[in-house]
C-alpha cells in the first residue's frame, strides 16, 4: 500500500529491502508503472542472496546507479 501511495507522488525509483515474495510483487508493480526497482538483499555473512529470482525488465531497459560514499564537511 505504501509503494502505491509513493507512486501517486511521482517517485522516479524505487529502492527496496523486503523478502522475495514482496519484493516479486514490487517488482511487477514497478514494471507495470515503467520505474526502475532497486532490490538489495544480503544474508547475514553480508554477501548477495540469491534466492530472490527476478526477471529483466520489459522491453529491456537498462539503468544506471551511481553510488559514493557519503560526504562529511568539518
Amino acid at each position: 500500500m505504501k509503494a502505491c501511495e509513493l507512486m501517486n507522488q511521482g517517485i522516479l525509483a524505487l529502492v527496496t529491502s523486503t523478502g522475495c515474495a514482496s519484493a516479486s510483487a514490487l517488482q511487477s508493480l514497478t514494471d507495470a508503472m515503467h520505474i526502475p526497482h532497486l532490490f538489495i538483499q544480503r544474508n547475514s555473512e553480508g554477501s548477495p542472496r540469491t534466492a530472490c529470482q527476478f526477471n529483466p525488465s520489459p522491453g529491456g531497459q537498462r539503468y544506471t546507479l551511481a553510488a559514493r560514499p557519503p560526504v562529511r564537511l568539518n
